[in-house]
């Protein structure tokens, strides 16, 4: 249960980040690739919903494991009263004259509160200590996300904007990811587990022969 857990929200967060990152980076041209005219504060809200999703990524296999103890029921009481916060708290924010991005920052902070709580009840039931997934998962992940992101946001800087390099930072947020995550973010056990080498061959494989039909 331990390491099905830990390899869980590691993959989760790893596969998210992945398609997050050059979204993160380039919202702006995206958005207007999309929609042509792109709202006011569509670019942050866009932004603001990819990290609760990828904070909340962390916890689906940490709530699959707890329901599985059967003891849900002080867990998701103190779970639902923290995120019903976000109703006083947005109506405190929007009445002070906030911009409709505060709602998504009051659940970013509510999201990363809760962290602390699910990993409680994982403990108490599961027998998973706290500083052992914060260290082995939480830290590893986000070192894992900033050193993927690096790249990207350096070609972001350095290079005029526009479709070109649009794919640029999709291209090497993808290698960067799978290099940092291959390498850092898994084990050796967990990468013997979930077979990555062999995937990764065959994914490889599939791609030059779909090139070599569409080119010959």
């Amino acid at each position: 249960m331990k390491n099905l857990i830990f390899i869980g929200s590691k993959i989760s967060f790893f596969l998210l980040m992945i398609i997050a990152i050059p979204i993160l980076i380039e919202t702006d041209i995206i958005l207007r690739l999309w929609l042509n005219k792109v709202p006011q504060y569509t670019v942050a809200l866009t932004r603001l919903v990819l990290v609760v999703a990828l904070i909340e990524s962390f916890v689906i296999p940490i709530s699959v494991g707890i329901q599985a103890s059967g003891k849900i029921k002080y867990y998701q009481i103190c779970i639902t009263f923290i995120y019903s916060l976000s109703f006083p708290l947005t109506y405190i924010f929007y009445k002070t004259g906030a911009d409709p991005t505060a709602a998504l920052y009051i659940l970013i902070v509510l999201a990363i509160l809760n962290i602390p709580v699910r990993l409680f009840f994982l403990e108490r039931y599961i027998n998973i200590t706290i500083i052992d997934f914060f260290y082995k998962v939480l830290l590893k992940s986000i070192l894992v996300f900033f050193a993927s992101i690096i790249t990207p946001l350096f070609i972001y800087h350095f290079l005029k904007a526009g479709f070109f390099r649009l794919l640029l930072i999709i291209f090497f947020s993808l290698v960067s990811s799978i290099f940092f995550v291959y390498f850092f973010g898994l084990t050796r056990s967990e990468r013997k587990k979930l077979n990555i080498k062999k995937s990764l061959k065959n994914f490889i494989n599939h791609v030059y022969k779909k090139t070599y039909i569409i080119c010959f």
